[in-house]
C-alpha cells in the first residue's frame, strides 16, 4: 500500500520545482524579517549593484561556449563581492554560499538551487 495517494504523488512530481521555489521564498522571508538589521541585508537595500552588473555582462556574451547562462552576472559580481568581504578562498566562497542562507540569498540563489562553482568563478573574476 503506497504511502501517499496517486493523486498525490502526481501533484508533487509534477509541481516539484515550483513548491521547492515557494518553500525557498516562504523561508528567504521568514529569515530577511528575522536578520533584517544585518549588513547584508542593509547592503542589499542600499548598494545598486547595476553598473557592475551591466559592466560584467560581456563576460557571458564573449564566454564562446554557446551554452545557457545558468550564472548571470549579477549572481557572479555578489559572490565575487562575498569573497572579497569575507576574504575568502574560491573553494570557500563556493562553500559558504552553498551552506549560509543570506549568503545564498545575497548572491541571488533559490534556496535549493546549486551555486556557481569555484573554477567557474575563476574565470569570471580572471
Amino acid at each position: 500500500m503506497p504511502i501517499l495517494p496517486q493523486y498525490a504523488l502526481f501533484v508533487i512530481v509534477h509541481w516539484w520545482s515550483a513548491i521547492l521555489h515557494l518553500v525557498s521564498a516562504y523561508w528567504y522571508e521568514r529569515q530577511l524579517l528575522r536578520y533584517q538589521n544585518h549588513w547584508l541585508v542593509q547592503l542589499n537595500q542600499i548598494a545598486d549593484f547595476r553598473p557592475l552588473e551591466e559592466a560584467c555582462a560581456a563576460f557571458q556574451a564573449n564566454n564562446g561556449r554557446g551554452a545557457p547562462i545558468v550564472h548571470p552576472s549579477s549572481r557572479l559580481v555578489r559572490a565575487l563581492l562575498v569573497k572579497y568581504l569575507y576574504d575568502l578562498s574560491l573553494r570557500h566562497t563556493e562553500e559558504m554560499i552553498d551552506n549560509h542562507i543570506l549568503l545564498k540569498w545575497f548572491v541571488g540563489y533559490h534556496l535549493f538551487e546549486a551555486p556557481l562553482d569555484h573554477s567557474y568563478l575563476n574565470r569570471f573574476e580572471l
